[in-house]
């Protein structure tokens, strides 16, 4: 490979690994609360539907709904980086997307 290409491929590169740095940085501070807070859900839900399959009792809330775990990974302010990636738009234009299209034609 040729200096300039090499240069550009490692461009390319240090894009790719920013962005994976900030995404680990975001999943460091933040992911504990949100895997606790899956659990919660995750109790919550069997809790209600044993109740509803042994008692009878009512569906009061729709079971598709999704938990407060995917509410906070939601969060922009507290997952920026992966809101971008979950992004319709960061998934064929975000940083990470365009840097690895470009080194794959280097």
């Amino acid at each position: 490979m040729n200096a300039p290409r090499q240069a550009d491929l490692t461009k390319y590169l240090d894009r790719m690994r920013n962005y994976l740095n900030k995404l680990g940085a975001e999943y460091e501070a933040g992911y504990l609360r949100v895997a606790r807070q899956q659990l919660v859900d995750e109790a919550r839900l069997k809790d209600w539907a044993t109740r509803v399959a042994t008692r009878g009792a009512a569906l009061d809330q729709p079971v598709d709904k999704p938990g407060e775990a995917w509410a906070m990974l939601n969060n922009k302010d507290d997952f920026r980086e992966l809101g971008i990636s979950l992004d319709e738009a960061g998934c064929r234009e975000g940083d990470f997307v365009l840097a690895y299209g470009e080194a794959k034609n280097c």
